[in-house]
């Protein structure tokens, strides 16, 4: 079996943070701030030949850019380049040799399958690294992954999960196939668990203040290993200026500037993994909801976004103006008699 490439040392770590840093720093006004609430963006004024390249490009060249295309990005203007490039070279980690291992069609029984591929890709990588005696799934579910690294090696397993049935079945479908496996009820971010001492730790797909709550309880369990792969940074329940735990992180410039939610949420707005039929759905609800907050900014008089709360995603495929009645019934919005829909 191939072996994973070295751990990056503390040090390279440190330097990559602060160079990340000056650089989100040098470029804050182009990344910090919400698409579309201010129209026009904060940065066009300063680089005006980005700005008339964007907006100039059809939805098909944007979602070249997206994927890149090497074609499409050729004739971008240089700053674009440059920004892209930068970004590329700066967001690039060692490579894990590729690792594999082999579950059992039992294991895989009720699992989707591009989940499957994600927990057997994540449990390779994790026991290349280390194969502690027990191992606690953070936000477990219904405790595939911990389950996986269980059939593996044999090591005893804890869940943690807020909702009780997942927890018990977890725990249950785990002892079913000969594994020692407890679980913990508890909503993480209310009541931080005690967990076993010396345990690793996973958790795939923690969000945001889940994936923070997992790191300071496994320090304080001195747990071996900590292996995580968050998403949804953003989300922070009741925080708006987020902590920056660490010792880097609070003498960083983002500390200076203040952290927010809402700028986490900038690391998870481009979809291009998700299925091409979410990434269509997605691009017309932009669409619509560009259109209504144009409309609504005639109608009103007022040159600011209008937020609308989320609205059913089958509604999408009543059409532009289908969906505009539905949106305005719902929420209440006083919307002109008549309007040309196709200009919007």
């Amino acid at each position: 079996m191939a072996r994973a490439a070295a751990t990056t040392s503390s040090s390279e770590l440190a330097a990559r943070f602060a160079a990340l840093d000056a650089w989100l720093g040098e470029h804050t006004t182009v990344w910090q701030h919400r698409p579309f609430v201010a129209l026009p963006a904060p940065w066009e004024a300063t680089h005006p030949e980005v700005a008339e390249h964007l907006r100039a490009a059809d939805e098909a060249r944007v979602a070249d850019l997206e994927e890149e295309v090497e074609a499409a990005w050729a004739s971008t203007p240089a700053r674009l380049r440059a920004w892209r490039d930068e970004g590329v070279a700066l967001a690039q980690l060692p490579a894990l040799a590729e690792a594999r291992v082999r579950l059992d069609e039992r294991w895989a029984r009720g699992v989707p399958g591009r989940k499957r591929a994600q927990i057997v890709a994540f449990a390779a990588a994790v026991r290349e690294r280390a194969r502690p005696a027990q191992w606690v799934d953070w936000c477990a579910g219904k405790g595939h992954l911990g389950r996986a690294l269980g059939v593996l090696d044999g090591p005893a397993l804890t869940f943690v999960e807020r909702q009780a049935p997942l927890a018990r079945a977890a725990a249950e479908r785990a002892r079913a196939s000969g594994l020692v496996a407890s679980a913990i009820v508890t909503d993480v971010l209310a009541a931080a668990p005690s967990l076993p001492e010396s345990a690793g730790l996973v958790a795939l797909h923690a969000c945001g203040a889940l994936s923070d709550a997992a790191i300071l309880a496994a320090t304080r369990a001195g747990s071996p290993q900590i292996a995580i792969a968050p998403c949804c940074f953003h989300y922070h329940p009741g925080a708006d200026a987020l902590p920056l735990r660490s010792t880097l992180g609070r003498r960083s410039s983002l500390a200076a500037r203040g952290l927010t939610s809402q700028a986490l949420r900038f690391a998870t707005a481009e979809e291009v993994a998700a299925p091409g039929r979410r990434r269509r759905q997605r691009s017309r609800e932009e669409a619509f909801r560009l259109a209504l907050d144009q409309l609504l900014r005639e109608t009103t008089g007022e040159d600011r976004y209008h937020h609308v709360p989320p609205v059913p995603r089958p509604w999408l495929a009543l059409g532009f103006e289908g969906w505009l009645q539905r949106v305005a019934a719902l929420h209440r919005l006083r919307l002109p008699a008549r309007f040309d829909a196709a200009s919007l």
